[in-house]
């Protein structure tokens, strides 16, 4: 096989993870999309992005919970650590808190209150 056929396999798995964001995505289901085995693809993913497919999946993950929080104030934590596949809001607010230095709280707190001063409430 060549380079290009794992590329594409790559951008398979990938552009799988984007569509699922919302959902809690197992290894498998990655690997299907890819059309490669689960053993197979978790090396050639790392090899390829320098991450393994969990912690790309959860990085996106995150990336788009910050995104929401931090531009739509009617949303409520609970409804994107659930939409997210996360069994308890500690371990969600954890993941969080480890990409991007404070609470999903916090951070919907600080929006709030940046959105009210430039509405000049």
């Amino acid at each position: 096989m060549d380079k290009d056929y794992y590329k594409e396999r790559i951008r398979l798995a990938i552009c799988y993870i984007e569509n699922n964001l919302d959902r809690k995505i197992k290894l498998s289901d990655i690997a299907n999309a890819a059309m490669i085995s689960a053993y197979y693809f978790h090396r050639l993913f790392k090899k390829e992005t320098g991450h393994t497919p969990k912690d790309y999946t959860k990085q996106r993950q995150m990336q788009e919970a910050y995104k929401t929080l931090s531009t739509n104030r009617q949303i409520e934590i609970q409804d994107i650590w659930i939409q997210l596949g996360y069994t308890s809001s500690s371990h969600f607010a954890k993941d969080f808190r480890e990409y991007f230095g404070c609470n999903p709280s916090e951070l919907k707190r600080n929006a709030d209150h940046a959105k009210k001063q430039s509405s000049g409430l």
